[in-house]
């Protein structure tokens, strides 16, 4: 059945609904492409999204999968905290790319450079998203093309907000002796030498290297990859980043579109190339993708 867009209840703002044959679901915003619920086929929703998240066009939505690019953080003043991308308004592929696996429902969003965008960041650039939702299973990916005659510097990353059920008994697997910056310590780096990472504090670390699988303990397992391809080359793997983040009691208190009790319920981990930048030539496609397990 082909898609279209709609009026989300949750948001009020267009929307592009997919369900699958299970009785599972997922809610895709056109504003920013964010991905803002994602319910198995038991109806739990496997995302966090804020109570108090604002939907105006206009803001960023706290909560679900906003996408971060060409920047993380706001090393360019010049440009949006996290880029342009998760606040501009995307559009449904009519062009459905890769068909679907069967049994899998599939939609592809698609963003490229405008007057605007070049204002705050003087590249042409082309995003395709693609959105698949399986049974219990919802793998995004975001494609970056360099559709210009120059190579430019960028980040990019899958600011995934998951639910869990209390962050004081969450654990997560999946960082045991790998190196991470800490972003609350002045950007040192560290060595993680605990089987799980645990919450007691506000946590804010960017994970870098080869990371394989990462997931909440007995809940949502989460897999990530990333591919750099050129016109007549083989796909070449690049080392996927990791944010790990819970903004705890004060932080959350300083956030005026997130509840101050929220962060009990939600952590990040947001798989990206966010450690360094990354060169992309003329043709060049970076894809990053994340696969969620409930």
């Amino acid at each position: 059945m082909a898609l279209g867009v709609t009026t989300s209840a949750t948001t009020g703002q267009p929307c592009v609904a997919l369900a699958h044959p299970n009785g599972g679901s997922v809610e895709v915003q056109l504003h920013g492409a964010t991905v803002t619920s994602f319910k198995t086929s038991s109806g739990n929703d496997v995302l966090f999204l804020s109570e108090k998240a604002v939907f105006n066009g206009a803001k960023a939505i706290r909560g679900g999968i906003p996408l971060v690019f060409p920047q993380f953080g706001q090393p360019d003043k010049a440009m949006p905290s996290h880029g342009v991308a998760r606040t501009a308004t995307w559009s449904l592929s009519e062009e459905e790319g890769e068909p679907a696996v069967e049994g899998h429902v599939k939609a592809n969003f698609v963003l490229g450079h405008s007057e605007e965008t070049l204002a705050k960041w003087p590249h042409s650039f082309s995003l395709r998203y693609e959105v698949d939702l399986g049974a219990d299973v919802l793998s995004v990916t975001l494609h970056v093309t360099n559709p210009g005659e120059e190579a430019f510097d960028f980040q990019a990353l899958l600011h995934t907000y998951l639910t869990v059920p209390e962050i004081e008994g969450a654990k997560v697997n999946g960082f045991q002796n790998v190196q991470y910056i800490d972003q609350l310590e002045n950007n040192e780096s560290f060595k993680d030498e605990r089987p799980q990472a645990d919450f007691t504090r506000e946590v804010d670390r960017i994970y870098a290297g080869e990371i394989g699988d990462v997931g909440v303990v007995g809940g949502t397992t989460v897999t990530n990859s990333c591919e750099k391809t050129a016109p007549g080359a083989a796909e070449v793997c690049v080392p996927v980043d990791v944010v790990l983040w819970n903004p705890w009691i004060a932080k959350a208190k300083s956030l005026g579109d997130f509840g101050d009790e929220e962060y009990h319920k939600m952590v990040c981990i947001e798989p990206g190339i966010v450690s360094k930048s990354h060169s992309i030539a003329p043709g060049e496609t970076f894809s990053l993708k994340q696969v969620i397990t409930a």
